[in-house]
């Protein structure tokens, strides 16, 4: 899996994997030089490096319709992935999606050789190689209150 595969499904939906917890559905953003970056309702935007990528499966027209979004989802920079991680440190990020490898927590170092996270009073070492995805700032979801008519941010869990 590579740049010149990926290019071609840029701003169409797409599932990344065929199941379990990195598979995602969405649309395409971008494809890089050594990484891919999705665009889900559910997370926002999350980053792939192709090291990790099995299978991409293209929708049929109509399956997922993002058109009116695709201009306005901001990228961060994307020279290549560890760049990308680089340019979010001491911020929030989100590795891998689930299961025992899944970490969240602040960004202190990134380079090729590892990524070094602080989470409470935890520091965690995890090798660059084996990140399946990321992704950056906590996530929020608006929620109804029951007994008025306003609408509250609250944490994703």
């Amino acid at each position: 899996m590579n740049k010149e595969l990926f290019s071609v499904f840029v701003g169409k939906g797409v599932r990344i994997g065929r199941g379990g917890h990195e598979s995602k559905e969405g649309l395409l953003l971008g494809a890089y030089g050594t990484h891919i970056a999705l665009f889900t309702e559910a997370e926002g935007v999350i980053y792939f490096p192709y090291s990790h990528l099995k299978s991409v499966t293209s929708f049929a027209k109509g399956k997922l319709n993002y058109n009116e979004m695709f201009n306005t989802i901001e990228l961060l920079p994307n020279e290549s992935f560890v760049d990308l991680l680089n340019s979010q440190v001491r911020q929030w990020v989100k590795i891998n999606r689930g299961g025992h490898d899944k970490v969240e927590g602040i960004l202190l170092d990134a380079n090729n050789d590892y990524v070094e996270i602080s989470f409470n009073d935890e520091l965690v070492y995890i090798a660059t190689y084996h990140i399946k995805s990321v992704s950056f700032g906590e996530k929020f979801e608006v929620y109804e209150r029951s007994n008025t008519t306003s609408q509250t941010l609250r944490r994703r869990k």
